[in-house]
């Protein structure tokens, strides 16, 4: 959708838009990507699209992180039941925080009033400052399963001048055929939607269009808004997912284990069971578990041995089931 007013250079502004994403399979790697259910009417045909919607910042009353908050409403509003909520009303509630300089027009939003806003809509923030490029791609992994979007804040620089700064949102990967992440795809209000990302060694440096016009892209921070009842955090559960992994591969030197960690609710979690064949099915199918688990889930030569349930929902690492498939 064109909308009827445009930038400082007179090019018309893209409103809300929703496009199909790209195939889930390419050549034998898959794809993922957080979709939503969209309504479209297109001359008085009504249909859905499975997608996330995009559009462009307008300065006027909202730039590139109103923007990224604005797309990421869409799975949260399906999640959590927060309100979808319009750019000028998302920077209007991010600004009750101070900051020194106006409203409208939008000048953009610091870091603590995007978080200001995901707590006034009732949620709370996973903040991941400076995080390391190794972390990336399973952290990806971890939330996206779950539905969750992840909002990236990127540095923008060019040698000899100062950097600039910029929002975006984590919206899909696609993994090769060992189930390596080599690509990711982003909503960026100032590319497009399922905007491709390729790393530079590793996702902290980011290959996209964005290297026309600068030099380094850099992935500064990473903020996914969450229950708030979700209370282990990334790096509690990671710091255990390191250890687990040790312990587990010392304890069977002779065979290669593949490892994943992701978040998950129980009622998806639970579905994903009755399709499988683990030990003691219905026992754990009828076990009360809390809303939302950790999985840590051991495979061997792309063949899964065992998932290790943990307590979202605790302060702490509290293991809850341990899962045995059979084969």
């Amino acid at each position: 959708m064109i909308k009827p007013i445009h930038d400082e250079k007179d090019n018309p502004l893209i409103g809300r838009t929703a496009l199909k994403p790209y195939p889930m399979k390419d050549n034998g790697k898959q794809r993922f990507f957080i979709k939503c259910e969209i309504p479209v009417c297109l001359f008085g045909m009504m249909g859905t699209i499975d997608t996330l919607p995009y559009q462009q910042q307008d300065r006027g009353v909202s730039a590139c992180a109103t923007i990224a908050l604005w797309i990421c409403l869409f799975p949260l509003s399906k999640l959590f039941q927060v309100p979808r909520q319009s750019p000028a009303e998302i920077t209007r509630i991010s600004t009750q925080f101070p900051a020194p300089f106006r409203r409208f027009p939008s000048e953009g939003l610091t870091l603590r009033q995007i978080l200001n806003y995901i707590g006034e809509i009732g949620l709370d923030n996973e903040v991941l400052l400076d995080i390391e490029g190794d972390k990336i791609p399973l952290i990806v992994k971890a939330y996206l399963s779950a539905g969750l979007p992840i909002l990236a804040l990127l540095e923008l620089s060019r040698e000899n001048q100062s950097s600039d700064w910029h929002a975006v949102v984590i919206s899909g990967y696609k993994i090769d055929e060992t189930g390596k992440i080599e690509e990711l795809y982003v909503h960026d209000d100032q590319i497009g939607p399922y905007s491709r990302v390729k790393p530079i060694k590793n996702f902290k440096l980011w290959e996209n269009e964005w290297l026309d016009k600068y030099e380094k892209v850099k992935l500064r921070h990473l903020i996914i808004p969450v229950y708030e009842k979700i209370r282990l955090t990334f790096p509690k559960v990671y710091a255990f997912y390191e250890e687990y992994r040790k312990l587990f591969q010392d304890k069977f030197k002779d065979v290669k284990f593949e490892f994943e960690l992701f978040l998950s609710s129980i009622q998806e979690y639970k579905h994903y069971l009755t399709g499988e064949n683990i030990k003691d099915k219905w026992e754990i199918l009828k076990k009360p578990f809390p809303h939302y688990v950790w999985i840590i889930r051991v495979s061997s030569q792309n063949i899964k041995i065992l998932d290790d349930v943990l307590d979202a929902t605790s302060a702490h690492v509290k293991r809850l089931e341990t899962v045995f498939y059979k084969y």
